[in-house]
């Protein structure tokens, strides 16, 4: 459709952080619900990250975007949403993760707007919610949820994680199910003008070389600092010239990882830290292996990724990757263990299973798609809409 769509076909989407996944994830969604005639507006805070998002989504129609100065602050972005809520007329609501879900339940409260929101991380002990008077923050946290309309948890075990804490969504009035991530195919086609060679010129790497790529953040529930500890044991092992390890430089994540790379002998040897892509697909198809040695994920998109492209896979056994790796070709290798982690990648290079990664590519392809979420996602819209 061309013609501007009327305003109760238009969406908010709030997001409190709007990077990695959950970027990813509106992006896609946006871009197929748009050939459904919906429109969106996006309110998240104010800055780089929010402005990198807007590049990617410059193009689609009648887009709208919402800056929220000092934005990480819970009352301006409660405040915010209130006001937008108030000023514009919106078919629903559809918040991003479980702190825009919260700000969002609160601003919406009284204006009983049509609220889904869509969850993409695991509450763990580690971090869960933080602060002092948890259990207190947990009641309420639970309280306030749980009249939102649709739960979207992107995983079973992403549900199962949060019911664990919130046991009050099983009674309502909110309606919790999963709908499994995915990815936009269109963005992940197979290379054909031989992909291997462009990294392998520019750090002069020879074809037996195996290139292993890691492509999440530096950020501690992505194994980065146990797939280290296996680098060294793989050096004692005597491949420490038959690998290499090209990780994205993440310059938001936990710099003390690059810091560890850079100031370590061995380790600056075998890693290559390139920029960021702002497409990771030809990225990931000159890879010999992707690794992925989580220690706990909702439903990363990194591995789906590689396995359209037929890249073979190693991952971890955390929640939520686990999931995606099932009935697949990849290797599953023991959450948070370095020696493990170890093993999965001499594994690969004694015995690659290149071929079966590359048979596999339609199951992924059928399996990992995207739409098959946008279709779910359009159903709970268009309840909405005839009301």
């Amino acid at each position: 459709m061309t013609m501007e769509q009327p305003e109760n076909f238009r969406v908010l989407v709030p997001v409190y952080n709007p990077l990695g996944g959950i970027k990813t994830y509106v992006l896609s969604y946006i871009r197929y619900l748009n050939e459904s005639g919906y429109r969106f507006t996006i309110l998240a805070p104010k800055g780089e990250v929010f402005d990198l998002m807007k590049q990617e989504a410059k193009d689609f129609p009648e887009i709208r975007f919402i800056d929220v100065p000092e934005g990480k602050s819970f009352r301006k972005m409660t405040l915010a949403i209130r006001r937008t809520l108030k000023t514009d007329s919106y078919l629903a609501i559809h918040s991003q993760g479980l702190k825009g879900g919260v700000l969002t339940a609160i601003a919406n409260w009284g204006i009983r707007k049509p609220h889904v929101m869509t969850l993409h991380s695991l509450l763990v002990p580690q971090e869960d919610i933080p602060g002092k008077v948890k259990w207190l923050k947990k009641k309420l946290i639970g309280f306030v949820t749980r009249y939102i309309d649709e739960i979207i948890p992107v995983s079973q075990d992403c549900l199962q994680n949060h019911l664990d804490y919130f046991p009050g969504w099983k009674k309502g009035p909110c309606h919790v199910e999963p709908i499994f991530n995915g990815i936009d195919l269109d963005k992940f086609q197979c290379f054909s003008d031989n992909p291997l060679s462009y990294l392998r010129k520019k750090y002069e790497l020879p074809p037996e070389m195996v290139l292993i790529g890691f492509f999440g953040r530096f950020m501690p529930e992505k194994g980065f600092l146990q797939l280290l500890d296996a680098l060294k044991i793989l050096v004692s092992r005597g491949y420490k010239d038959r690998i290499r390890l090209i990780a994205v430089r993440d310059d938001q994540g936990y710099l003390e990882y690059i810091r560890a790379v850079e100031t370590n002998d061995t380790l600056r040897h075998m890693i290559c830290l390139i920029d960021q892509q702002p497409n990771i697909a030809p990225l990931i198809s000159q890879m010999n292996v992707v690794i992925m040695p989580s220690l706990w994920e909702a439903c990363p998109l990194v591995p789906m990724e590689a396995m359209v492209l037929g890249v073979p896979v190693i991952g971890s056994d955390c929640l939520g990757l686990r999931e995606v790796l099932r009935g697949t070709p990849s290797y599953v290798s023991r959450a948070g263990d370095p020696v493990s982690i170890a093993d999965a990648v001499e594994e690969y290079i004694n015995n690659p299973w290149d071929e079966a990664a590359k048979q596999f590519i339609p199951t992924a392809r059928e399996r990992f798609d995207v739409r098959n979420g946008v279709k779910k996602i359009e159903a709970v819209y268009a309840e909405w809409k005839k009301k």
